[in-house]
């Protein structure tokens, strides 16, 4: 695997909005199903329901953003493992902090 261009985002996102992080674990096989790849990408679906089976109607990732969420992963580089290695994890960690 390689360094992946696609983990930040081109969303219009104001900081001083953003009320939660939602941290997913690490980044997805494929960058076309990253949160901010596309509308329909696999991270933007399973995002989309867990809201909506909480009770909180959204349709998509603007509906997510404009309440204040920003979503993003903990783990910044491909991992294959599952679970993701501790020491990975504490490292990487580090860049949530900021």
């Amino acid at each position: 695997m390689t360094d992946r261009p696609y983990l930040g985002t081109t969303a219009c996102i104001d900081p001083q909005m953003v009320r939660i992080f939602m941290v997913c674990e690490k980044p997805p096989e494929k960058a076309e199903d990253y949160f901010y790849s596309s509308s329909d990408s696999l991270y933007v679906k399973n995002t989309v329901d867990a809201f909506n089976s909480a009770g909180i109607k959204v349709t998509g990732i603007n509906d997510i953003i404009s309440r204040g969420v920003y979503l993003t992963i903990a783990v910044k580089t491909p991992v294959k493992e599952t679970p993701v290695p501790l020491g990975i994890i504490r490292e990487q960690s580090r860049i949530l902090e900021m």
